[in-house]
C-alpha cells in the first residue's frame, strides 16, 4: 500500500485517524515545518532556472522534497532514495522523449 493510498484512506476517515497517520510519518519524513523549510531552502539554492518546463521543475521540486525528508527524517528509509531516482528517471525520460518532428531533447 502506498503513502498516497494511506493518506487518501485517512482523509476519508475520522480526524483522529488523519492525525494518527500524520504522527506515524514524523519519524520517517521529519516534522512537517522543518521538512518544508529544508525543501524550500534547497529550491532557493537552485534558484530560478532558465527553462520554463513544468515537468522538469516538478521533478526538481519533488527531488528537493525527498532530500528534505532525508535531512529531516530517517535517512535510512530506502523509499526516499528510490523516489529521488524515480523523479530523476522521469525527468530523463521527459528530456529524451521524441516529440513530433524531433528525435531527441538535449542529451549529451
Amino acid at each position: 500500500m502506498s503513502i498516497e493510498t494511506d493518506i487518501a484512506a485517512a482523509i476519508a476517515g475520522p480526524p483522529d485517524l488523519v492525525r494518527e497517520k500524520l504522527n506515524s510519518r514524523v519519524s520517517v519524513h521529519g516534522e512537517f515545518r522543518q521538512t518544508a523549510a529544508v525543501a524550500r531552502a534547497l529550491m532557493s539554492e537552485i534558484g530560478p532556472m532558465d527553462f520554463a518546463d513544468s515537468a522538469l521543475m516538478h521533478a526538481l521540486d519533488m527531488i528537493c522534497v525527498k532530500l528534505a525528508r532525508i535531512a529531516s527524517g530517517d535517512p535510512l528509509h530506502a523509499d526516499h532514495w528510490l523516489y529521488i531516482a524515480g523523479y530523476a528517471m522521469l525527468a530523463h525520460d521527459h528530456l529524451t522523449a521524441a516529440e513530433p518532428g524531433q528525435t531527441d531533447r538535449r542529451s549529451d
